[in-house]
């Protein structure tokens, strides 16, 4: 008989399911219900994002479910009061999975409607023209004065940072690498050269700690370095707390209030993350009828203890045996002993290991008559 090991990983998937398409007056606020669904196989965190023409809102910006849970989301948009009679706006609500690449969107369609006659109409169409030109004058007013900021507001430091929002379970920290850059041009004899004093500041909780690496930073002209933010959360940490922590950094001897940037560190619970460290089978070689040992190790590489993992063993998909109510602390291991008869022909072997509700990894094991590992066996 003989041997083949593999490894399946569960998977995530979500599903955002749409409305109705709707209609309305100019200045009506149209609110849409959208259906987020968990289509994966694991609890997963979603981040939710609109992209529309006229200005929408949603009621929350990220959402948890469980394996195959649902959960309502309400988008609403407003129709401009200058909106043209039939005009129309298309409102797409986006799912982004916290834990993978998987993502959904969904679309709906607002319809901008003018109640009245044909006779009265008129007079409408001049006044959505006027608000129209207005408008326009406006935005380009805007623009004239952004243009002019642009170039006579000079900038001294220009601060960046790529991944601005984390999640941390209580009592662990996060580290943020953020991009300071003298944007003035490189002169002879450092003429451009800046000395920079960094601060933090924000909405920070009590108990809550952040610290930068460093104080002061010295760059020339067109010259960039990165500084570390490191934020810690205490142990007792509620899970709807968050810090919004101000990265400040201010030329020294320029009239500037400096730059600032922000990111945000949220409590999540923490999680267990059980993993399969081996899979061996005692005799590696067998034939039909003779009892097989399967010893296997599991290991907790999560943040939280498991309490009650199951290991399960499945030959040519048919359970087995079970082992549960396991409790694996963090960073902890068990090792548990399966017995089984050998079927048969081949003998393909699955291990799953969860901790309810959602499920980790599964190794599986591949059996045929004829020897194990290369080798043979023959009676």
């Amino acid at each position: 008989m003989w041997l083949n090991t593999t490894v399946a990983e569960p998977v995530y998937g979500v599903k955002v399911i749409p409305p109705d398409n709707k209609e309305g007056k100019p200045g009506d606020t149209i609110s849409y219900t959208f259906t987020v669904k968990n289509t994966g196989d694991l609890k997963d965190t979603y981040s939710l994002s609109l992209n529309s023409g006229w200005t929408a809102s949603l009621d929350k910006q990220s959402l948890t479910l469980l394996s195959g849970e649902s959960a309502d989301v309400v988008a609403s948009v407003e129709i401009p009061l200058d909106a043209e009679n039939g005009s129309t706006d298309k409102l797409t609500l986006t799912a982004q999975s916290q834990n993978s690449s998987k993502s959904d969107s969904a679309s709906v369609t607002t319809t901008a409607l003018l109640h009245g006659g044909t006779s009265s109409g008129g007079g409408k169409d001049i006044l959505t023209i006027v608000t129209f030109i207005l408008f326009v004058l406006g935005v380009i007013a805007l623009l004239i004065a952004a243009i002019f900021l642009t170039i006579y507001a000079k900038k001294y430091v220009i601060l960046g940072c790529e991944e601005r929002m984390k999640e941390i379970p209580p009592g662990y920290s996060a580290d943020y690498t953020i991009t300071i850059k003298n944007p003035l041009e490189k002169l002879k004899g450092g003429k451009n050269r800046l000395n920079y004093k960094l601060a933090v500041g924000g909405d920070i909780p009590d108990k809550w700690n952040a610290e930068l690496d460093k104080d002061v930073v010295t760059l020339d002209g067109g010259e960039s370095t990165d500084i570390n933010l490191h934020v810690k959360a205490p142990e007792d940490a509620a899970l709807d707390e968050w810090a919004s922590v101000d990265v400040i950094a201010k030329p020294v001897g320029k009239r500037s209030k400096g730059e600032k940037i922000n990111v945000a560190t949220l409590i999540r619970e923490p999680k267990v993350a059980l993993e399969l460290e081996s899979v061996e089978h005692e005799p590696k070689t067998f034939k039909e009828g003779e009892k097989v040992i399967s010893k296997i190790v599991v290991t907790n590489k999560g943040e939280a203890p498991a309490t009650n993992a199951q290991v399960v063993l499945y030959v040519n998909d048919k359970e087995k045996n079970r082992v549960g109510g396991l409790v694996i602390p963090v960073d902890g291991h068990v090792e548990v002993d399966i017995p089984w008869v050998a079927e048969p022909g081949e003998n393909r072997v699955t291990v799953k290991v969860m901790q309810e509700p959602a499920e980790s990894k599964k190794e599986e094991s591949k059996y045929g008559e004829g020897g194990g590992e290369g080798g043979e066996r023959k009676e």
